[in-house]
C-alpha cells in the first residue's frame, strides 16, 4: 500500500471544511488546510495500492465539484 496525498483547492472556508468532513467520512486524513491565495488548500492522505489511487481520482474529481472546489491531483512516493 501506499501513501497517497490529494489536492485540493477551495474558494471559501466552508466549502473547505464541508470537503474535509467528507474525504474523513471516506477513510481520508486531513493533513493541511490553510489559506492559500484569494482561497483555501486543503490536503489529503489514504493508503491505497497505486492503482486504486488513480480509480479513486476520477471519484474525488466529481466529488470536488459537489463542493465548489477543484481537484488537483494526487503525489505519492514511489520506492
Amino acid at each position: 500500500m501506499a501513501q497517497v496525498e490529494h489536492n485540493f483547492y477551495c474558494v471559501t472556508t466552508d466549502d473547505a471544511n464541508s470537503l474535509a468532513k467528507e474525504l474523513e467520512l471516506l477513510g481520508h486524513k486531513v493533513v493541511a488546510l490553510e489559506k492559500d491565495g484569494p482561497g483555501f488548500s486543503l490536503v489529503t492522505e489514504e493508503s491505497v495500492e497505486l492503482a486504486q489511487a488513480t480509480i479513486n481520482a476520477a471519484n474525488l474529481q466529481a466529488l470536488a465539484e459537489e463542493f465548489d472546489a477543484v481537484y488537483d491531483g494526487f503525489n505519492t512516493a514511489i520506492e
